[in-house]
């Protein structure tokens, strides 16, 4: 399967529409939450048996984020032996999208369990993640910092 990027624009417009259709599911899904809390019946009863979460959320959010750092940083060294642009693009966008997905998933169960206890403490490590995913925000400069493009590469890129 041959992939293709026909234009700069067109890549960072695909790759941003995917960005923030992430972080708007993520958002969603606390405010969903968040809001299930706002009538005082809804709060959950406390139970020691989800206590767990305490110690699973902080784990998986750290490791989450280490691990999507390493894999992108693994898959990103193969995109420098690539000559053309268009294959290290799509390299690179299939490596962003494996990182952010680590990301999101770390996310998504801190707003799970916040949903289930009502701990404000899974709010906070949803609102690290959200900080995470925020500061990975592909941007033509970030790319091009990350895949080494010279400057012909980078007038391609932000041509619109």
């Amino acid at each position: 399967m041959e992939n293709k990027i026909k234009s700069g624009a067109n890549f960072l417009n695909t790759l941003n529409i995917i960005y923030y259709g992430l972080l708007a599911g993520c958002l969603s899904f606390f405010f969903f939450a968040y809001l299930q809390f706002q009538d005082v019946k809804n709060i959950p009863i406390q139970n020691s048996d989800l206590d767990i979460f305490a110690y699973i959320v902080p784990f998986l959010c750290i490791s989450q984020t280490a691990i999507g750092y390493f894999i992108f940083g693994k898959q990103i060294q193969k995109a420098f032996e690539m000559t053309e642009l268009s294959e290290k693009l799509a390299h690179f966008q299939s490596s962003f999208l494996i990182k952010m997905a680590l990301f999101e998933g770390a996310a998504l169960f801190s707003v799970v369990s916040y949903y289930l206890t009502a701990s404000n403490a899974f709010a906070l490590w949803f609102g690290v993640m959200l900080m995470v995913m925020t500061f990975n925000r592909p941007t033509p400069q970030n790319i091009a910092k990350i895949l080494q493009l010279n400057q012909k590469e980078i007038d391609w890129l932000e041509a619109r």
